[in-house]
């Protein structure tokens, strides 16, 4: 019951707060399948990367999608890649283990190499169908694939050192904020990474450790930012409205809009909420029999 009033309280705000306003909601809050805003990267204006994760399951995903695609409302995305990644505390969220932090850069955790699998999906032709491909290759592949540039640079945690990777990663090393191209928030106490990042040609801003963001994000919200905010275009078109309420709190790419949800607590107190419970939902696309 906790849980389901802090997700309303979300849409709530996004409904009748005048910067807000006319956000469309791309996922109902009250869905049986759980998504969280961690696990939704938007890459540009036309695409999303959704992780797979123990928090965001296969058929959330998938009903994401055709809401995208199919639903009442307009959408300029036309392609969700969905990413399969390890289960665990230090990889909770796509955002935990890879980043956009540029239009051709990401931080990653190279411990997600391993399991990766990933799919695309697309608008089928027929109304309400949705065409999804399997996806072979390394994630830096699929990275060049999503973003449409001809070469992406996977910056690792820890500099690539398993050592140093494993001790960062578990104090997300790999999540960052970015607040403008090439402009990342970090935590200080990484400092392998965060040398590896700046020597990448990133301006790099790390918050005190006694600051209430770090000390609140390091209690209950790994993630080093409050909720996202707007970022204007820097490129082509206009970005992309806000994907759901009560949906998490995802990563921010410099050409998107905001997305924003269920981990609460961002300006101050940071409620823990309860596990997920596990449940089989029904799905519409192929990749979800083999991934749920």
């Amino acid at each position: 019951q906790r849980q389901m009033c802090i997700r309303d309280s979300y849409k709530t705000f996004l409904t009748y707060h005048p910067d807000f306003a006319g956000t469309p909601f791309w996922y109902d809050n009250h869905s049986a399948a759980h998504i969280e805003g961690g696990d939704v990267l938007n890459i540009n204006e036309t695409t999303l990367a959704v992780g797979i994760s123990e928090r965001t399951e296969a058929a959330a995903i998938d009903t994401l999608a055709h809401n995208l695609f199919w639903g009442e409302e307009p959408s300029a995305i036309d392609t969700v890649y969905a990413i399969r990644i390890p289960f665990g505390y230090e990889t909770m969220h796509l955002d935990t283990v890879c980043t956009q932090i540029d239009y051709d850069k990401f931080t990653v955790y190279p411990g997600m190499y391993d399991e990766l699998h990933a799919y695309r999906l697309r608008k089928g032709d027929n109304p309400g169908e949705i065409a999804v491909d399997e996806l072979d290759g390394s994630l830096k592949e699929i990275l060049e694939m999503a973003t449409g540039v001809d070469e992406v640079t996977l910056i690792e945690c820890g500099g690539g050192d398993p050592v140093e990777a494993s001790r960062e990663q578990w104090n997300d090393g790999s999540n960052t904020l970015a607040i403008a191209p090439g402009k990342v928030c970090v935590y200080e106490r990484n400092v392998v990474t965060n040398d590896v990042l700046g020597r990448a040609s990133s301006c790099v801003s790390c918050p005190p450790r006694s600051s209430p963001a770090a000390a609140a994000a390091r209690a209950a919200c790994p993630c080093p930012s409050p909720a996202p905010t707007s970022r204007r275009p820097l490129r082509d078109g206009a970005a992309l409205a806000g994907l759901c309420a009560g949906a998490g709190r995802g990563r921010v790419a410099p050409d998107s809009r905001v997305v924003t949800g269920q981990a609460a607590g961002r300006f101050g107190d940071c409620p823990s909420l309860p596990p997920l419970e596990k449940k089989v939902i029904p799905c519409r696309s192929i990749f979800l029999e083999s991934t749920s």
